[in-house]
């Protein structure tokens, strides 16, 4: 074996350890996830026999009546916030409420879940310059946040976990979130891949709609989120990213289902690769 087959041998066992290695840290990461819902597979609030319980324990001195869950992990009584079973001192519970997605607000300010694989989860207060008056999600389906002057981005395992969005242009004011990966405001729509943002100038902002997770269309153009999925024009792509689907016509654009399409021409598909479709013609119209 001459000098340059040594090398190309070695960098290919590098190669293998390398992934073998990002391999075992994916696996021991997902294990670190799920292992406590093996351990206390209860791990939740429950009631029985007018009694409190998260997981096994028992919590004490509560009046069943006057006891509600936020969440899995936050509850309220009439007197005090508890995480987890545990009572939180550092909260004001006469405004404390639950906000969306680990968020929590009181009179003094936001609260987080933060989250761990080697400590216990804990709620944290939220450190940041945010104005916590106007601070709020821009819907179920979307880990975005914005307050008065500025658009924010989940990042869970960071510290603090919010992370500002800088988009030139961006009317702040009436941003939201529409549906998966779109976003609008008054001027332009946008598409979010988990907090990247980019502008799409091409796209008519007041006559854009979102007809599912897929596909969206405006007065001029249709348009579907490419990644896993292909259309009968393109290949689907590993990234988020969103396509025109070239000769739809976009006034008559309709949706069947989810991977089936009409206008007035004829049929379209968007799906995934070796999906089966089952198509529903109309009559007198051909794919």
């Amino acid at each position: 074996m001459n000098l340059v087959d040594q090398i190309n041998a070695s960098n290919k066992r590098n190669n293998k350890k390398i992934i073998l290695i990002g391999v075992l840290i994916f696996v021991a990461l997902i294990a670190a996830a799920i292992l406590p819902f093996f351990i206390n597979p209860k791990a939740f609030y429950d009631e029985k026999d007018g009694k409190i319980y998260f997981g096994s324990k028992e919590l004490t001195n509560i009046k069943a009546n006057e006891f509600k869950p936020l969440d899995y992990s936050v509850a309220v009584d009439c007197t005090k916030v508890y995480y987890n079973g545990n009572p939180v001192d550092f909260v004001d519970r006469k405004t404390f409420r639950n906000l969306d997605k680990g968020f929590y607000l009181d009179k003094n300010g936001l609260y987080y879940e933060k989250t761990a694989f080697y400590v216990k989860n804990r709620l944290e207060p939220l450190e940041g310059d945010y104005d916590k008056v106007t601070f709020h999600s821009l819907g179920y389906q979307t880990s975005l946040f914005a307050d008065k002057t500025n658009l924010y981005a989940i990042e869970v395992f960071a510290d603090p976990p919010l992370k500002k969005i800088e988009i030139p242009g961006l009317d702040i004011a009436s941003v939201e979130s529409l549906h998966n990966n779109w976003l609008k405001d008054k001027n332009k729509v946008y598409f979010d891949d988990w907090g990247n943002i980019k502008v799409c100038p091409e796209i008519d902002a007041a006559s854009f709609v979102v007809l599912n997770y897929t596909v969206a269309k405006d007065k001029n153009k249709v348009y579907y989120i490419t990644r896993g999925l292909k259309s009968d024009q393109k290949e689907a792509t590993e990234k988020a990213d969103y396509a025109v689907l070239d000769g739809a016509d976009a006034a008559t654009f309709e949706m069947i289902n989810n991977k089936e399409y009409r206008d007035k021409n004829r049929t379209w598909t968007i799906a995934r690769e070796g999906e089966k479709i089952e198509y529903n013609m109309p009559e007198g119209r051909t794919k």
